[in-house]
């Protein structure tokens, strides 16, 4: 094996690296997301609370919640999909 095969096999194995920590990191999200209790929405200066610490949600509050919780969950498992696909062409 030659210089320019190792450092192009050493290249591919710390792209690797990235995806699959990436992927860790994000599977690790999707299970702290089913235990969300309060939910801040941050736009510029300013911030929407759903539901505060503490306080009993509401059905309206609830119902939204789990709407930005799914969304996130689904989006995350096509993100974490997208990237076990450009692990196994690596």
């Amino acid at each position: 094996m030659d210089l320019k095969t190792l450092e192009y096999m050493e290249e591919r194995a710390g792209k690797a690296r990235k995806i699959v920590t990436r992927i860790e990191k994000l599977r690790e999200f999707i299970v702290r997301s089913k235990n969300i209790t309060c939910m801040t929405l941050n736009y510029g200066s300013h911030q929407i609370k759903i539901t505060e610490w503490g306080k009993r949600a509401h059905e309206y509050s609830a119902e939204a919640e789990a709407h930005m919780v799914n969304v996130f969950i689904d989006i995350t498992n096509k993100e974490i999909a997208r990237l076990e696909k450009e692990l196994a062409e690596l």
